[in-house]
């Protein structure tokens, strides 16, 4: 029962690392230099972003950054976003306090959201995108070593556990990957197009 539970956490722990490096870069100083700078930051340099209130409502917020993503070729698969986003349009009201409506079904487009702490609520709300234009490449899979005698060290050099004299066993996860965005020359513009679009809190400077 016990490595069942490790095991869960491990899963946890690499989809949370996995989802935030390729989506926001290099949040905890740990990347390597090749890696990407993440979707967000690399949305926010192609000028391929929206911020919250800038239309009439969060649903025409979403309806805004599909159109720009659509006026260069590409057409969105799903809204990612922060956990309890759904939440948010759901509760959108018309003059009469009438919901607007459910999800963004209304629109035939899907709004996954991100519940693994991964997410970064102050630098996006959502990113449209179609997705099938990010590709994850695995350079070495998963693996893990046990040991009773490696110390445990911050990155700052202070001793953070001592297995052997602490009557302990620490496990080593590692695996190696990277990912890439694919921006094919489009038809509508003759030119390579970002495929996604970052939706950004109400009040960010970008």
């Amino acid at each position: 029962i016990a490595w069942d539970e490790v095991r869960s956490a491990i899963r946890t722990a690499a989809a949370k690392a996995i989802d935030r490096a390729i989506l926001f870069g290099d949040a905890t100083g740990g990347l390597p230099s090749s890696f990407g700078s993440g979707i967000v930051a690399e949305a926010l340099a192609a000028g391929a972003f929206t911020v919250v209130g800038t239309n009439v409502d969060r649903a025409d917020d979403y309806a805004a950054a599909a159109e720009a993503l659509a006026e260069v070729g590409y057409d969105v698969s799903a809204f990612l976003a922060r956990n309890a986003e759904m939440w948010k349009i759901k509760r959108l009201r018309d003059g009469d306090n009438r919901p607007l409506f459910g999800d963004l079904g209304t629109y035939g487009l899907s709004l996954v959201e991100v519940k693994n702490g991964a997410w970064d609520s102050s630098e996006a709300t959502a990113i449209a995108g179609d997705w099938q234009q990010l590709v994850v490449g695995i350079r070495k899979d998963m693996e893990w070593m046990m040991s009773r005698e490696a110390p445990l060290f911050s990155p700052t050099g202070t001793l953070i556990y001592a297995p052997f004299q602490q009557d302990g066993e620490l496990m080593r996860f590692c695996m190696r990957l990277g990912y890439e965005v694919i921006d094919p020359i489009k038809n509508l513009t003759g030119g390579r197009e970002f495929p996604f679009h970052v939706v950004l809190p109400s009040g960010y400077s970008a």
